[in-house]
């Protein structure tokens, strides 16, 4: 198994850096490389093809989310409808008995 290295150039900093690609995601390395590739192919420089995967990474580990994302999203979710569902049950019951009410006092006057 060969270890693939990268020789990319922050975008930030402009100084340029060898090292492992990122792992963050699991399965993005192969499409990072995939798009690197791609953009090499196609004659794009090298440094435009690093830019662009950078700014890929970048975009994407601040806009999607991930699996523990989704299930706190999910625990507060769960938490928020049983709050819904508390108060639900509470202002059923004040209206069942404001109706009862009213219906007994309504009778008082029937009979």
């Amino acid at each position: 198994m060969e270890a693939l290295l990268l020789f990319t150039v922050s975008p930030h900093t402009g100084l340029a850096r060898m090292g492992r690609p990122s792992l963050k995601f699991g399965g993005l390395m192969k499409l990072e490389t995939a798009f690197y590739k791609a953009l090499v192919s196609v004659n794009v420089s090298e440094e435009n093809a690093t830019a662009v995967i950078d700014a890929l990474e970048e975009e994407m580990s601040s806009s999607l989310a991930t699996k523990n994302d989704v299930a706190l999203l999910r625990s507060e979710l769960v938490a928020a409808c049983s709050q819904l569902e508390v108060k639900l049950t509470v202002r059923m019951g004040i209206m069942l008995s404001a109706f009862t009410g009213i219906v007994l006092g309504s009778m008082k006057y029937l009979i």
